[in-house]
């Protein structure tokens, strides 16, 4: 059997994901908007037009929604997308601290794009990768695994 006449296997199809960044009340403070371009930005109704000068996607969310679990639940139930990663608003670097050098992605400065800094050599926890948690500017540390 060729691949082209191969069954589909449900696994192995393309998952759909939507990155959505929640925020309330920080129109001015917001900094995930740089690392993430292609994110929607979630706000509730009354203060949408605060967020405009991010340039991200703007969706709803109705006043009378808060708690973060309430808006949590909210998303899951809006969105219907395969994935759904909720960030908060306030990230300012993500470091990747699964290979041989450890990497910090960051925006970079006076672009709006963002840029890899290495920050060190993948060995437990290396030293480069000690200092960028001990920066105070990280919000958020991502580690993926992939298991098939």
């Amino acid at each position: 059997m060729t691949s082209a006449t191969a069954p589909q296997w449900p696994e192995l199809r393309p998952l759909s994901l939507r990155l959505v960044i929640l925020s309330r009340s920080r129109s001015r403070s917001i900094t995930s908007h740089r690392l993430f371009p292609g994110a929607t930005l979630l706000v509730p109704e009354s203060e949408a037009e605060s967020y405009r000068h991010t340039g991200l996607g703007i969706e709803t969310i109705p006043d009378e929604v808060a708690g973060i679990s309430a808006v949590r639940n909210w998303v899951l139930r809006r969105f219907t997308e395969d994935a759904i990663v909720m960030l908060d608003d306030d990230i300012s670097a993500c470091v990747c601290m699964v290979s041989l050098r450890c990497r910090r992605l960051r925006p970079a400065v006076g672009t709006g794009g963002a840029r890899v800094q290495f920050v060190g050599v993948r060995s437990g926890f290396s030293d480069g990768a000690a200092d960028s948690l001990r920066d105070g500017d990280l919000s958020l540390m991502l580690t993926v695994s992939l298991c098939l």
